[in-house]
């Protein structure tokens, strides 16, 4: 697999738009499943605001204490090998 990199203020300015794994999001709600047979998570960008649909195994929890870090690993880890 080929690495690709993107110069840095093209990845600023692509994140404007696009949401990005530095990113933090809020778990607004859950649709029916994709092409790729993951479950829809509606999501909001705490920084601005604005509003994604990514695959909830794409999501993770930064609170390891959280109930939410051990269902979303979980998720993850089963759509990963399913």
């Amino acid at each position: 697999m080929e690495t690709i990199t993107i110069p840095k203020e093209e990845y600023e300015e692509l994140k404007k738009t696009n949401p990005s794994y530095t990113d933090t999001f809020e778990l607004q709600t859950l649709g029916p499943p994709n092409e790729h047979e993951d479950v829809i998570a509606k999501v909001k960008r705490l920084s601005d605001g604005r509003v994604f649909e990514i695959g909830l195994s794409w999501l993770c929890c930064d609170d390891e204490k959280s109930d939410a870090y051990s269902l979303l690993d979980d998720y993850g880890v089963w759509h990963t090998n399913s």
